[in-house]
């Protein structure tokens, strides 16, 4: 066969020696497949080609070339005149058409089909990648159903699409091709894989990892041949992280309680994911896959207290954290200790008007609320632990301190004691008592309250002052006397002293007396 080339009118001048070159012309519909363009005709329907940027006034030529680069033929010229354009030597196969700003060549495959399974369209003489394209002759293929889904592989999760093709397809250049599309709600669609099948087989799948970023996402996929774009059915999404109830509210938790965290999430995820539990990092209870409850429960020790983490996630693709918690584990007050003084002394004895220093503390968590009180409930002090307070040391500070502790957890199952003596001379607690005496020779004794310590131990000077108080007589009286003193329990810095008086004079005796006490710091009269 002949060899036929018709070139286009002049597309580049020479004006005042300069080179202008036309704009390259174009070839629609056809897609880039590797380095080269092709476009889709499928048997039994026409399909048409349309070249554009081309100069008005300019011959468009269509040339017809064989697969093997030996076939080269003219399919159509159109000259500037509308409707004027001469027939190819393939016509029918071949038409052309054209306007003023472009020209079409309709193509029917139904008429020498062999030409079009494996020959290129090329509109003009100058070859390129613009205006040139390859016949793909084809059979579109029937997709019956797409699907995509996320699904677990062991314990890889993983993300598989699959089409089937209902009937075989045909493309004269092999293009068996999908290409699967995924879109995230509110972002723009992205292509994720282009993957080959076979016209045997007909199904088309992809496998991936899954998405990163938590959302909702919708596939697609378009098949060629037939460029038949379908929904894919979709079954995914990823898990809404869990929360945790049921757990103590309290700052603190006793120690050896048994507290009980329930894990909950309101969507487990599709496929369904699982729950689990952490304590620290180590997995201490796994939940059922499509369980939307876990429930843990767990003794709380000493050790526990503020270090271990005990957190839930969603077992899935890429593991959902969910809430954490911490517990601060208490303790009641215990190993309690009560000092006198700078040393561990819990018994000491000091001179009225000295400082001693009091330290009471414990060990507990949270922090112990500790109190002093002297024996018969008097309070001196609190503060939390350690208490430490001077005392500047008084006759009535004579006594047992009491040391006591508790917190929130609870109190202490004892308390501590301490002694603390203050050496001071003999006073008269309350009032000076009086003493009546009988005229007739007898034992009259008289009881009666000093403050001292120690207690007094002897006396002297009894003296009469006569009967009003105020004249000290000078004749000696005959009267025995005895005084004992004992300290007063639960009060030891009161002596209760007995006066025993035998007299053995007459009446003429009556009237007041003084006797003088004395303990090892002084002496009362």
């Amino acid at each position: 066969m002949a060899v036929l080339k018709e070139a286009l009118l002049p597309c580049c001048v020479w004006l005042m020696l300069l080179f202008v070159r036309c704009s390259a012309l174009t070839l629609s519909p056809c897609v880039n497949d590797g380095n080269v363009r092709v476009a889709e005709v499928e048997r039994g329907k026409t399909s048409s080609f349309t070249c554009r940027d081309f100069p008005a006034a300019n011959t468009v030529q269509w040339i017809f070339l064989g697969e093997d680069g030996r076939l080269e033929f003219s399919a159509g010229k159109c000259p500037p005149i509308p409707d004027s354009c001469q027939v190819g030597v393939v016509s029918p196969t071949f038409t052309a058409s054209r306007s003023a700003t472009e020209s079409v060549m309709t193509v029917d495959p139904s008429q020498r089909e062999y030409l079009v399974r494996e020959g290129t369209l090329r509109c003009g003489n100058s070859t390129g990648t613009d205006n040139t394209c390859r016949m793909d002759l084809t059979t579109p293929a029937v997709v019956s159903a797409c699907s995509v889904k996320f699904e677990r592989v062991g314990t890889d999760w993983q993300t598989t699409g699959r089409c089937d093709i209902s009937s075989a397809a045909y493309s004269s250049r092999g293009r068996y091709i999908c290409r699967w599309y995924r879109q995230k709600v509110s972002s723009a669609k992205e292509q994720i894989k282009q993957a080959g099948y076979t016209p045997s087989s007909r199904v088309c799948n992809f496998t991936e990892a899954l998405p990163t970023a938590v959302g909702v996402y919708t596939y697609s996929v378009t098949v060629n041949p037939g460029d038949v774009s379908m929904e894919a059915s979709f079954t995914g999404e990823h898990p809404s992280a869990p929360t945790m109830t049921g757990c103590s509210a309290d700052d603190y938790i006793a120690e050896n309680t048994a507290v009980s965290c329930t894990c909950r999430t309101v969507n487990v995820g599709q496929p369904a994911g699982r729950l689990v539990w952490f304590r620290g990092v180590d997995s201490v209870k796994f939940g059922n896959y499509g369980d939307d409850t876990l429930t843990v429960s767990h003794t709380l020790t000493r050790a526990d207290h503020d270090v271990t983490q005990f957190r839930c996630v969603v077992d899935w693709a890429t593991n959902v954290q969910g809430e954490s918690r911490t517990f601060k584990v208490g303790y009641k007050p215990e190993r309690l200790s009560f000092k006198l003084g700078s040393g561990s002394q819990t018994e000491v004895t000091v001179k009225e008007n000295n400082t001693v220093l009091l330290t009471c503390e414990a060990d507990s968590r949270p922090v112990a609320d500790m109190t002093v009180v002297r024996q018969g409930g008097l309070e001196v002090n609190s503060s939390q632990s350690p208490l430490t307070f001077p005392l500047t040391a008084s006759c009535t500070d004579t006594g047992t301190y009491l040391c006591s502790a508790s917190n929130v957890i609870g109190q202490a199952d004892t308390s501590v004691s301490a002694k603390l003596y203050v050496e001071c001379k003999p006073r008269i607690a309350l009032t000076e008592p009086a003493l009546e005496v009988n005229y007739t020779n007898q034992l009259t004794g008289l009881d009666f309250d000093v403050m001292a310590y120690p207690a007094p131990t002897s006396f002297s000077s009894f003296k009469y002052l006569g009967p009003d108080g105020t004249d000290p007589a000078s004749e000696t009286i005959n009267i025995t006397l005895t005084i004992t003193c004992q300290l007063k329990p639960g009060a030891l810095y009161i002596s209760t002293c007995t006066l025993t008086v035998h007299i053995m004079t007459s009446p003429a005796a009556a009237g007041f007396y003084t006797v003088t006490l004395f303990n090892t710091e002084g002496s009362l009269t």
